[in-house]
């Protein structure tokens, strides 16, 4: 009777490592994963017409229409517009003209004198 014990506790101690992996493959592998997941689906249902974007095939182009799940690009320099699904957007273009402005309207502040 007193091996069917240790044998119980000898079995745990072989599952545990595996349970151990378990939890290791959820937290560190698998919550990442949906996380990123669900913030690439949120970028993509989000775009609009007139955002900027990177496809995965390193084209930048401007949003002139959605359809669905397709968008039409107007891609420079001679303004062809290209039709491609929603997958391939890689990553929306933040401009930052706003910033860029203001640095502009600092630089026409300064004067120089030049009659010495």
């Amino acid at each position: 009777m007193a091996n069917t014990g240790a044998n119980a506790a000898g079995s745990l101690g072989m599952f545990f490592p595996l349970i151990l992996m378990g939890f290791f493959l959820y937290f560190f592998v698998m919550k990442p994963q949906k996380k990123r997941q669900k913030e690439v689906m949120d970028m993509r249902s989000s775009l609009k017409a007139g955002d900027t974007v990177i496809l995965y095939s390193g084209l930048i182009g401007l949003i002139i229409e959605i359809k669905g799940d397709t968008m039409v690009l107007e891609c420079a320099p001679d303004n062809t517009h290209l039709t491609f699904k929603n997958w391939s957007v890689r990553e929306v273009v933040i401009n930052d003209t706003d910033e860029d402005d203001e640095i502009e309207d600092d630089d026409e502040d300064i004067e120089i004198d030049e009659e010495k």
